[in-house]
């Protein structure tokens, strides 16, 4: 059996996840949507993001915005 480097670790690609909210819709509602249509999320803390990686909820974080550009900022490191 082969014994993995610890710096091999730093290579292996994972999927990062940001959910700004989540809201229920029925069907019907979904049907009606249209270019522009505005639909408000549920989150119970405000402008507090969820990080996930592998699908795994990892961290906290706020939207920032500069120059342009869209950014996370950690605010809260969350293990389990």
């Amino acid at each position: 059996m082969k014994t993995i480097k610890p710096k091999a670790l730093f290579k292996v690609p994972l999927n990062i996840d940001f959910e700004f909210g989540r809201v229920e819709k029925q069907i019907g509602e979904i049907l009606e949507f249209k270019k522009n249509t505005i639909v408000k999320l549920e989150n119970s803390k405000k402008n507090v993001i969820q990080i996930y990686v592998n699908g795994s909820v990892f961290a906290e974080g706020k939207v920032l915005s500069k120059n342009g550009e869209i950014y996370v900022q950690i605010t809260n490191l969350l293990r389990k």
